[in-house]
């Protein structure tokens, strides 16, 4: 892996990562495999792209250390925290049909939290632990570990029931669904590119909360929406989003790395990514609960099936506007520059 010698390249590198990553080929290209071939082939579809990827990796990524000692493989932990994240997210992916208090999701969800204790108690003992309890003492790591997950808890889990607003309520196809998303993936890449001068100029902590306050500001936008909302009239509320995601997203991962010290750096952005995986899972359930309950309740009222999804969409909306405001203030709180920062 590419070394960085100053903050500025690293930025840079960081920037230029988002913008890529925020290309809006996924969600057109799953538009049009589920409106011309078949819905299944969007898994499929990423078989050869995740061998291709391999292979890119294979020949362009070299293999970084902090130090040339080696380590020996933590086997109870990556065993126990497999157990807690399979029961984890079995639990939630099954528990809306299943029945929230089955015997069957209750005794998982009780793996899941068994499971994690003894992980936690192993990597507090070992002498090479996986995760480094330690690491969590940092306020800015615990901060932007937090912040991740607030931000795939609102926009994995409000992006999923958006796309069925544009389909079900709005009746665009899958493809042109999938066509609101660029405009904002390319909003997104632009303001990914241009976070690391926001930051230098208003510090990371501010451009974060900045990004995720943007955020929200694009979701309320959206929710003055119902069942008559066009293209265009979405296209305000849609790249106010986008901007909040390329400003908050780089300078979160930049300013978490910029406190973590150069060993841990690994398992750092690990860390992050898999609180960004579990949250995302957790957003589309809770949210997805409440957009049922609304939905449910206003069925009982008397409402259309399109009329009451619509009123449970706009209760996770809300829902999930009130979480980016609490993400908000976390993350200015929480991202400050530390005065003793962490050391290996």
């Amino acid at each position: 892996m590419a070394t960085f010698t100053n903050i500025r390249e690293r930025n840079t590198a960081i920037g230029i990562w988002a913008a890529v990553s925020a290309l809006a080929l996924g969600p057109v290209v799953g538009g049009l495999i589920s409106q011309h071939l078949h819905w299944g082939w969007i898994f499929l579809i990423n078989v050869p792209v995740g061998v291709v990827t391999l292979a890119i990796t294979t020949w362009a990524v070299r293999e970084s250390r902090a130090s040339s000692a080696s380590r020996s493989l933590d086997v109870a932990g990556l065993i126990t925290s497999v157990i807690a994240l399979f029961a984890l997210t079995y639990a939630l992916i099954e528990g809306n049909d299943t029945g929230w208090t089955s015997p069957q999701i209750i005794a998982t969800f009780t793996i899941a939290a068994v499971a994690a204790a003894i992980f936690i108690a192993i990597e507090a003992r070992t002498a090479e632990p996986m995760v480094d309890l330690k690491m969590f003492r940092s306020r800015q790591f615990s901060g932007g570990t937090c912040t991740q997950m607030i931000w795939a808890f609102s926009v994995l889990g409000i992006y999923f029931f958006t796309s069925i607003y544009f389909q079900e309520t709005l009746g665009f196809s899958p493809t042109k669904a999938g066509l609101v998303f660029v405009p904002m993936a390319i909003v997104l890449a632009l303001c990914a590119g241009a976070s690391p001068l926001v930051d230098r100029l208003i510090g990371g902590h501010r451009t974060v909360a900045l990004g995720t306050a943007m955020m929200a500001a694009g979701l309320v936008l959206l929710v003055l929406h119902g069942q008559h909302a066009s293209f265009a009239s979405m296209m305000p509320g849609v790249l106010v989003f986008g901007a909040g995601m390329g400003l908050m997203n780089v300078t979160l991962t930049d300013t978490v790395l910029a406190a973590t010290p150069e060993a841990r750096a690994g398992i750092a952005s690990a860390l992050l990514n898999d609180s960004r995986e579990v949250a995302g899972l957790l957003g589309i359930t809770v949210i997805g609960a409440v957009l049922r309950a609304s939905q449910v309740s206003a069925l009982r009222a008397g409402s259309s099936p399109a009329h009451a999804f619509l009123n449970g969409y706009h209760s996770g909306l809300w829902l999930t506007i009130a979480v980016l405001v609490v993400g908000v203030v976390v993350s200015y709180v929480t991202l400050r520059p530390a005065k003793n920062p962490v050391q290996a």
